[in-house]
């Protein structure tokens, strides 16, 4: 469990319902690891969004300024 906080085991052990205690402290444990699992993924797949617009748009930008280039060399200097 040390990868998941430091818990104190004992404590819950010793408690009025340690079954109880134990049970709830790991499910407790299960699902704040699986929330902050899909909190990344969600974060993740959101940047992956933006970055994927932001290419896109610069992919433009590069196609439009490739042909002022070209059009620029072929009406202004005749080649």
């Amino acid at each position: 469990m040390g990868l998941l906080g430091d818990f104190d085991l004992d404590f819950y052990i010793e408690a009025p319902y340690p079954i109880a205690s134990v049970s709830l402290l790991i499910v407790y444990v299960v699902v704040v690891a699986i929330l902050l699992v899909n909190l990344l993924v969600a974060m993740m797949c959101d940047t992956y969004a933006d970055v994927k617009k932001g290419a896109k748009q610069l992919w433009f930008v590069g196609v439009i300024f490739a042909l002022q280039f070209y059009l620029f060399i072929y009406f202004e200097l005749g080649i």
